[in-house]
């Protein structure tokens, strides 16, 4: 699995020369990683982020609620009443590919 830094460094973001000191610097991983950080802010507030030709980042919430049931859970040889349990609200983030994105990665002629 690659990870940010490698994708920096296809990107051809990653290392970068500095043209004051001439030393190697990793800014590629900075820009991911604040690109996607703002991203999450932006889906934690509550918005809707379209990256064209890519896809789109949404959230979904999960309220909390009380199984009210009289559901049983077997816990080795011991048989548990779960009728009352809580399960707290959630929210997760989603994505949805672009179209175009996704005939990118389906093209013939390209999978191994």
């Amino acid at each position: 699995m690659a990870g940010i830094g490698e994708i920096a460094r296809d990107a051809g973001l990653s290392p970068v020369t500095c043209p004051h000191c001439g030393r190697r610097i990793r800014t590629g991983v900075r820009i991911f990683e604040g690109f996607f950080r703002a991203i999450l802010e932006r889906v934690r507030a509550g918005d809707e982020v379209k990256v064209n030709g890519f896809g789109m980042f949404y959230r979904t919430v999960n309220l909390g609620r009380v199984l009210s049931s009289g559901m049983t859970r077997r816990v080795g040889s011991r048989v548990h009443d779960a009728g009352g349990r809580k399960f707290k609200a959630t929210a997760r983030i989603r994505f949805k590919q672009a179209r175009s994105a996704k005939d990118f990665i389906n093209r013939k002629g390209v999978r191994p």
